[in-house]
């Protein structure tokens, strides 16, 4: 379900690092980010969506550790009280079950502010939003421009001088053109190990030619999309990318 609400919202979508008027995707405020918390107290939304941007927001932990606390609150939800005396319930940011409970939003040119004061603004080319909250990332690229360099403006954008925090939420990180296709990684997934992404069912993406002075290029369908060479495959897969709703559901690839 793709919702007018989220859509409106985070058309120009404003994300200021630091800012005590900054606009986030994580929002007590926003409708659109209580999505999948209906017949939840008040203040119950209000301490799960606490819990999920401090695990965001934690200054003390790697990006790395940080997506992974986030991962584990979207995958398997939140336990809070709205009461110390009160028994523990879950609240689910995202409806896994029912995907069309779901608030789903694209916006564009999503405009970043710097962590770093003299760093330039960002302004990713689409984000992507489940009930608010900032879940993929895309960088597009004209046909005569090669994916790798929306892939390497994808990791300059995580660096500590950019908009690394803004990263925190995000469980895909993709780059493509009309050529090459898509391709798509984790937060601080080495370039040669995105992967290509394929629609179940569908053709095979394009192989482009090879440029002038390039020699062939090398098919980089079978790695591994990891947060950091050598780590264990099928562990990163777990922590770094939940298992989004198949295409027509929900969130589709």
């Amino acid at each position: 379900m793709w919702s007018r609400c989220s859509a409106t919202r985070w058309a120009t979508a404003t994300w200021a690092i630091g800012s005590t008027d900054r606009t986030t995707p994580i929002s007590s405020r926003s409708c659109c980010a209580r999505g999948c918390t209906q017949g939840h107290d008040e203040a119950l939304i209000n301490r799960a969506l606490f819990a999920l941007d401090k695990a965001a927001n934690d200054s003390s932990k790697s990006l790395y550790d940080r997506n992974r606390a986030v991962y584990e609150l979207l995958r398997y939800g939140l336990g809070v009280k709205a009461e110390v005396s009160e028994n523990t319930q879950t609240v689910w940011l995202v409806d896994w079950k029912h995907p069309e409970n779901n608030d789903f939003a694209v916006a564009e040119e999503v405009t970043v502010r710097g962590a770093d004061a003299r760093a330039n603004t960002k302004r990713p080319d689409v984000v992507l939003y489940v009930n608010g909250i900032a879940l993929g990332v895309l960088e597009l690229k004209r046909s005569t421009v090669s994916v790798a360099e929306g892939i390497r403006q994808n990791l300059d954008n995580q660096k500590r001088e950019f908009i690394r925090p803004f990263f925190a939420t995000l469980q895909l990180v993709m780059a493509g053109n009309d050529t090459e296709g898509l391709r798509y990684g984790t937060i601080e997934t080495p370039e040669k190990y995105y992967l290509t992404w394929k629609e179940e069912g569908g053709p095979s993406p394009p192989t482009p030619l090879p440029r002038a002075g390039e020699g062939s290029r090398p098919d980089v369908s079978g790695g591994v999309p990891a947060h950091g060479e050598g780590r264990d495959t099928e562990a990163t897969a777990s922590i770094g990318v939940p298992p989004l709703p198949d295409a027509g559901e929900g969130v589709g690839g």
